[in-house]
This record gives structure tokens, sequence and C-alpha cells, in this order.
């Protein structure tokens, strides 16, 4: 080796899972076995693994401990065609992936095989001759149709034993590949919960399943009763009563509040398979929505459950049917819940037919719509034929007569011999230049009716040489008009009378042709009718709507009624059984009885979590009194029951007394000061607000309510030192004080005495000026709510200001104040309005673009930073938010990006032939080329 060469070593770094078998067959294999502790009497096993980076392969399968009993252990290979690697030479073929599992037994071995028919003798000698045997099995899954997809499934119906016997083994393997863009790392953390989960609950995790893996479910009934929440609609009525009771009773104007219902969040396993779209074909369940308040433990404890499914449906895991042994429905019963099925399906009925009807209506208004369309299309294109066709004729008219009146003009000149003489007609006078052009020197004027003459005809541009000089002098001008008329001394009145004709001829040619255009516009603006508006729409719908309630009102009221009696019914037999149960358990002999083993452990835990729910009751019982009060006093403000409020919170601070926290005294007094403020007893409010400030100096609402009263009883000083306190420590809150400090400086200003403010001119100016420089030092030492206060009391004055100078400049330094106070949408509102007010200025553009990024609206804040660069190139803060939200964009790092791609993950799956994709772009039209691009995209291919 000469030392010039270059020696490149490989050296081979082992895969953390994987390993290759046979590197001509592309063949892969996992480098450890996974084991997995199954007891004899498990029906469904589960094992997963991780393989290639973001993805993962599960497998379910019977337990072959069940099915090769009394074995202790067996040793699965499972063969994956089409997960390896590609095959060399064959890139569009892949090897199989070989995942070994060793099942190895948790417990007695003592139970008998599937299908064999033993006894105890003979399950001895088989434990003793093959208990120690361990068997291996081979199982081959494939599926051709499942290469390419980011969710691959493959079955397989049985295995093969190392003889070659083949044994009836039914086994799912399910591999998955994250999406693109997905954290790699989330998804390992998820796929690692999956895993978990379906190892705890293999039975049960039936969303992958075999359909031989399935339990098997009982036969249909003949007569399958109604659920209870199927015929709870009048206990729904009773437990609304007090709602109806209290909206009768709500005086007339008082709005409703009405309750915000959110959607019940859905269990880990549903979340994970819907984010990365490894759910069932037929989906989950709607989980429903529920009341923002979360209902009691006793509420939630008596609700009724569901019904199991009785089918068991792929995707889905399966309940077992038990029957509780209880009395069966009797005939009546059996026949009321036959006319309640019957009545929904005539409800059903009459909601299909009313739908189809009202389809009906809507395609006939359509196809009229249509017919109507066609015949305006008919008219116009005749309309406009027509008008062209009369707009031909005058054109071949007015051209015969512009050669007549040339004509005219011709033989007037020859008749009359003119000799190239020109009379001046502009007042007052007329110049004469040195050259023939507008700007060449001026050597004379020609004064109103004097008359030159040229040397040679007029030139193109209007210029005529004068004779015997070098002079030159416009005939015509832009701008003035005629300047030089030719003159024919005794005949000029003659010539003039043939100009005016002419000139009225073509006044009244050119008014006939702009009459047939605008006819023609007209004509081509012809449209039908416009529809219903949005608000004869809604009055349209609430017809439709009673419409429909009176066709279902009868039918609802027999519903009703066969409900009710099928409740008391049930209720009678219930109340039987529970009776004849009491009477024939013996529940005194059981007080005495030994438990069974195991037991005990249950009782203890039982125990223990009656003791957590006494220990819990005890310290609701504990709460002290003055929380009830004042829970009791916000229902009542909530209520706008402002009496009862008042008295509640002043009976909370009695019963606090002295051992009230200095917070919840200041809360309480806060609160009687709003009150006090709703019933106009400003002086009370005054009093509890400052009582507030004093216990707790540093909290916002204090401060607020004490401005509030100040300024209502016209101490508008001392209105601006709480102001100044509030605004100091407001924080976030910042923006409740602007209507406060905004109504605080128009009192000041119109007060006449200002000696408690003696360094404040009295000058809207001064004092717009003083607030601006009180502002940037407020600015500069970091209390970014006090010059919030200085630029609201600035703007009170914006009348006063320049609106690029003055108020542009006020608002986008206030936008920053509330950009450091992390309040994003007052400070979007100021920067947009200083745009507008300067909109050569750039600087509240990037301030609007920060404030978007705040509130993750990337496509606005790249709009704002966009428009900054585009005033500004060198303007950093622009360059720099415009790359930012580009590599966010890229990355799809924002919300709208997020759900884009998860409703892309979605469409996918589905079948090519019902799909149409027009577009698939992430682009602002703000670029280069992308208008160009957009219309190139075709309608029908992708």
């Amino acid at each position: 080796v000469s030392p010039g060469d270059l020696l490149i070593v490989f050296k081979h770094k082992p895969h953390a899972y994987l390993r290759q078998a046979n590197r001509d067959t592309g063949s892969l294999q996992l480098a450890r076995p996974l084991t997995v502790r199954a007891k004899a009497l498990e029906p469904v096993l589960s094992a997963w693994s991780p393989t290639f980076k973001g993805s993962m392969v599960l497998l379910r399968f019977r337990n072959p401990l069940l099915t090769m009993a009394p074995c202790k252990s067996c040793s699965i290979t499972f063969v994956i065609e089409g997960e390896g690697l590609p095959v060399p030479g064959e890139p569009t073929r892949r090897g199989p992936l070989a995942v070994t599992v060793n099942v190895q037994l948790d417990g007695t071995a003592l139970v008998p095989s599937i299908g064999v028919s033993t006894c105890k003798g003979t399950l001895s000698m088989r434990h003793v001759k093959a208990f120690n045997h361990q068997s291996q099995l081979k199982v081959t899954l494939s599926n051709p149709l499942a290469a390419g997809l980011p969710v691959r499934k493959y079955l397989s119906q049985d295995a093969k034993e190392r003889g070659g016997a083949k044994v009836r083994f039914p086994a799912v393997a399910v591999v998955w590949e994250s999406a693109p863009g997905t954290d790699r790392v989330a998804f390992a953390k998820a796929s690692a919960s999956l895993g978990h989960h379906a190892k705890l609950n293999p039975g049960g995790y039936g969303w992958c399943c075999h359909p031989q893996l399935l339990q098997l479910a009982l036969p249909d009934p003949g007569h399958v009763a109604l659920a209870d929440d199927e015929i709870a609609s009048d206990d729904e009525d009773k437990a609304k009563a007090p709602e109806k009771l209290a909206e009768a009773l709500r005086p007339e104007g008082e709005q409703r509040q009405p309750r915000r219902r959110v959607p019940r969040k859905r269990p880990e396993v549903q979340r994970f398979l819907l984010r990365f779209n490894l759910g069932p074909p037929e989906g989950f369940a709607d989980p429903g929505s529920t009341d923002e308040e979360a209902p009691s433990p006793s509420s939630s404890s008596t609700a009724p459950r569901p019904p199991p499914p009785t089918r068991p449906i792929p995707g889905q895991s399966v309940d077992v049917l038990q029957d509780d042994g209880g009395e069966q429905e009797g005939e009546e019963e059996k026949e009321l819940t036959r006319l309640i099925r019957e009545k929904q399906s005539e409800l059903e009925q009459v909601k299909r037919q009313w739908n189809e009807k009202k389809a009906k209506l809507q395609s006939e208004r359509e196809e009229e719509e249509g017919t109507l369309r066609e015949l305006l299309e008919k008219d116009k294109a005749r309309e406009l034929e027509r008008v062209e066709r009369e707009m031909n004729g005058l054109r071949s008219n007015f051209e015969f007569q512009v050669t007549a009146e040339k004509k005219w003009q011709d033989e007037f000149i020859s008749n009359n011999s003119w000799k190239n003489e020109w009379v001046c007609v502009f007042k007052p006078a007329m110049v004469i230049r040195k050259k023939p052009t507008e700007d060449g020197p001026i050597t004379r004027r020609v004064l109103l009716d004097e008359v030159v003459k040229a040397k040679s005809k007029m030139t193109d541009d209007y210029w005529v040489q004068l004779e015997g000089t070098d002079e030159w002098a416009l005939t015509w001008h832009k701008v003035h008009g005629q300047l030089l008329q030719k003159w024919f001394g005794t005949e000029q009145k003659r010539w003039t009378d043939l100009q005016a004709k002419i000139e009225e001829r073509r006044k009244a040619r050119n008014e006939t042709f702009v009459a047939y255009r605008r006819k023609k516009k007209e004509v081509a603006e012809w449209s039908i009718p416009p529809g219903p508006s949005e608000e004869e729409k809604v009055e349209l719908d609430d017809e439709e709507t009673e419409q429909l309630h009176f066709l279902l009102e009868p039918i609802l009221t027999e519903v009703k009624e066969h409900k009710k009696r099928l409740r008391e019914l049930r209720q009678k037999r219930l109340e039987a059984a529970a009776e004849r149960q009491r009477k024939s358990a013996g529940a005194s002999a059981l007080d005495h009885a030994p438990l069974p083993q195991g037991f005990e452990a249950a009782l203890a835990h039982a125990e223990v979590a009656q003791t957590d729910v006494a220990a819990s009751t005890s310290a609701a019982e504990a709460r002290k009194p003055w929380e009830d009060k004042k829970q009791a006093a916000d229902k009542a403000f909530k209520d706008k029951d402002w009496n009862t409020a008042l008295a509640l919170y002043t009976q909370a601070l009695e019963l606090g007394g002295e051992e009230l926290e200095s917070m919840h005294r200041a809360t309480l007094l806060s609160n009687r000061a709003l009150v006090n403020s709703r019933l106009f007893e400003w002086q009370k409010s005054l009093e509890d607000a400052v009582d507030a400030t004093v216990h707790e100096a540093e909290w916002p609402k204090g401060w607020l309510r004490r401005a509030t009263a100040e300024l209502r009883l016209c101490r508008n000083r001392e209105a601006l030192a709480s102001l100044k306190r509030g605004f100091n420590c407001a924080g976030k809150t910042a923006g409740q004080f602007l209507a406060l400090a905004t109504e605080c400086e128009a009192a000041l200003y119109n007060e006449k005495d200002l000696a408690d403010e003696p360094d404040v001119p009295d000058t809207a100016v001064g004092r717009i000026t003083k607030f601006r420089e009180d502002a940037a030092l407020a600015f500069k030492q970091g209390s970014f709510g006090v010059a919030v206060l200085f630029y609201t009391r600035a703007l009170y004055h914006r009348a006063m200001m320049e609106a690029r100078d003055g108020e542009a400049v006020v608002l986008s330094n206030r936008s920053a104040c509330f950009l450091k106070l992390e309040l994003p949408r007052e400070a979007l509102a100021d920067a947009l309005a200083a745009a507008d007010k300067d909109p050569r200025w750039s600087k509240p553009l990037v301030r609007a673009g920060q404030a978007s990024l705040l509130l993750d609206d990337f496509k606005a804040a790249y709009q704002n930073f966009a428009k900054a660069r585009k005033l500004d190139e060198r303007y950093e803060a622009a360059t720099d938010g415009v790359n930012n939200c580009m590599q966010k964009i890229i990355r799809w790092e924002y919300t709208a990006a997020t759900k884009r791609w998860s409703k892309f993950s979605l469409d996918r799956s589905r079948p090519r032939e019902g799909l149409r994709v027009w577009a698939l772009s992430d682009v602002y039209f703000d670029q280069h080329g992308v208008p160009e691009w957009c219309k190139s995209l075709s309608s029908s291919f992708f």
C-alpha cells in the first residue's frame, strides 16, 4: 500500500431489533425472540415488537397451550411475507420477516385439549409423558393486497408442526408504518402503549382480529326487550321540570344562559388509532358530549349503561351475554315493546318521506332555475346579436357621413382659394417658438384674431412654419384645444358655420355609438332574480320544521304513553322479583359463612375503597360555612339577584371572621363591591374596593373595582392613581382597564383645575407629547402596563395627531406593550390600525405578524411579514419572520397543517375510483410562479 492510497473500511453495525437471515432472498428476522407468559385456559394471546424505525408489528393468535395441552411451552415462528428487505435484482419484491414467539406456561397444565374427551387418569398420564415436551410451530401469513398500504393485515388459518403435520391455528399479524412527518419518538411511545394494552387484554382487544378468534355469541332471541334509556323520555321531562319552572319565572328581557356542551374524551387506544389512521374500517362510535360542568357522583353511578352488542363485529371488542336469571317480560310488556318499535319505525318512515319530498321540491326548483337560466341565455344572445347588427349598420352610415364632411371641407377650400393663412382663436394670445417642440424657446406672441401666414403644410403633430422666418406655431394642443384656425377673409363666417355643423354631427354620432355600447353592456349583465335571502331561508326552515312537528306530534304522543305504561309494568315486575329474591336468598346465613379463597384481598380492597369514599365525604362535609355562602352568592349573582348576592357575601364575611386568609377576604370584598356597583351604591362599592386593595395590594381586580367607583363619584385624581397601580400589576388583564383609562383622561382633560398634575400641560398637543415621553420611559423601565396607560391617554386626543407621525406611532408602540404583556389579540388590533394609518411603514406589520404567531395564525403572520419586507427589504425582523413562517409551513408545524394532514391520512385509505383530487398544495399566491402553476392543474387527472 502506497502512502497515497485511500482505504475505506466498512464495519457492520447491528440493528436494535432486526437481523438479516438471507441476503439473496431478503429475509429478515427479529434479533431476539418474544416471550409471552400465558395461562392454559386463556383463549387468545398477543405479542408485539418495533421493527424498522417508525413501524411496529402486532401478533394475535390462539393459545397453543390450550390446543396442544399439557405442554408447558411452545415456540412459534411467524413468517410474514413481503415485510423483509428488497430482493436483489427485483426491487419490487420483498422477502419475508420471521418473528419467533416463545409461549411459556403460567400455572397448572392439567386441562383437557380442545375437542378431546378425557378423564382424570388420562390427564395424569399425558401430563407425565408430554409435559416437558416443547412444541414448535411455523405459521406463514400472507396478503398480496397489502403491499404499499400504511396498515397491512395478514391472516393465517393453520400452522405446521416440526414433523409437517398441520394444526388448526388462527393467527393475525398487523404491521403499521407511521405517517410521513410524524414524530418517530411519539409514535414509538404510542405503539408501546398500544402493544402493552393488547398484551394485557388479548381476548377483548378485537379491533385487529381474526374472525375465528372472536368469542361465540349467543343466538338471537325471538324477543329483545327495550333498554332503560330507550323508555326514559318521561324521566327526562321530570328532570327538566325545574328548568322549565325557572324559565317560566324568569323576568321578561332576561336572557337564559345556555349550558355549553363539550365532547367526551375518547379512550387512549381510540385516540391513538384515530391519530395514526389505524382504526377499524367502520370507525368508532361517537363518544357523545356532556355539559361543561362535571356530573355529580350520584348521577353518574345511576346512569344507565348501554346494552352490549349481541353479534361479534370484526373491529370491535366482544362482550359475552349473561343471563341474570330474572323473570321474563309478560305478554303486555312484549305487546307494548312491539307497539313502540312499530311507532319508531313509523316515525323514521315519516321523516324519510318528508326528506324525500323536500329533496324533490329542491330538485324541481333547481330544474326550474336551470330552465330559466337557459331561456335567459338565449334571449341574451338574441338581443346581443340584434344590437351588434344595428351597430354594424350604423358604422357604414357613419363612414359615409365622415366622407361627405371631408368632401365639404375640400370643396370650400378649393372654391375660396385658401392662401395658407391662419388666425389665432386662443385667448388672450399664443406663443411662437423657435423649434417645433413645446419646450422650444419662445420668440414672440400672437394676439387673439391676429392672422399669420404659413410657409408649408401642417405637420402630423400640428406644427406649421411661418412664412419669411424660421419660427413655428402650434395649431392644436391636447389640453387647450384649437389654437390656430384656417383664415378665409370675408368667407370666414361660412367656414366657421361649416365647422360647427360638422362638430355637431360628430357629437351626434358619438352619442349614438355610446348609447349602443351601454345597451350592449346592460344586455350582457342580464341575470335571473336572486334567490331568497338568509333571513327568508331561516323563515322557510322554521315553517318546514313546524310542518314536520305537526306530522310527528300524534305519533310521539302514542310512543310516550306506551313507554310510560311499559315503565310501570317493568317497575312492578322488578320489585316483585327483588322481594322473591330477598325471601329465598337467606341473607342471614351469609353473615357467618366462610369466604372462598382469594376473597379476603378483594374484601380488603373494598374496605379501603369505602374508607376513601368516607374520607372524601367527610372532607366535603367539613367544608367551611363561608365557602357555602360564597357559592350561593356566586349563583345568585349569575342569576342577577343582586340583593340576595349582597346579603350572602356579607354573611360569608361574617362567618369567616378573622380566620379568612388575605386573598379570600379580598375576593369577597371585591365581589361585594361589584354587587354594590350593580345596585348603583358607588360609595359602598368604593369602601369595599379600598378594603380589598389594602388586603391584596398586587391584585389587579381590586384596583379595577376601586377605579370604577372613584370615576362614578367624580374623584378623577384618585381614579388615575388607582389605574396606575392597577396597570402596574395587571399583566394579561391589562385589556380590562383600557375603557376606564380613556374615561379617566376625558374627565381630567375637561376639568379646569389641574393643580394635582402640575407637570401635565392643559392643551391636547402638549398632553400628547408628555404622555408619549412618560410611556417611553415606562417601557424602558419594564413597566409595560403603565406604558399602556399613558399611550391610551394620548390616544384620547387622536384628533389632534398626525395620521402617520402621531397616531400610527402611538398605536404601534402600544401594540409592542401588549406583546410584552402576552396579549396578542389587543396587539394585533393596534398593529393593524397603525398600518392603516401609515401604509408605507413596515414596523406595525411586523408587530402584527408577531401577534399572529402568538395566535397560531401562520397564514396571517406570513402575509404581514411579507408585506413588511416588501415595504422595507432591509428590515431584518420582517425577513426573519418570513423565514420562520416558511420553515414552519414546510415542516407542517402549525394547527391548520396538523388538521389537514390528519384529514389526508383518512382520505388516502379510500378507494381511488370514487375520488377526484383537484390540487394538493401548501403555497401562497404571492410567491413567484404560483398562480401560473395553479392554472395549469388539470381538472380530471392527478
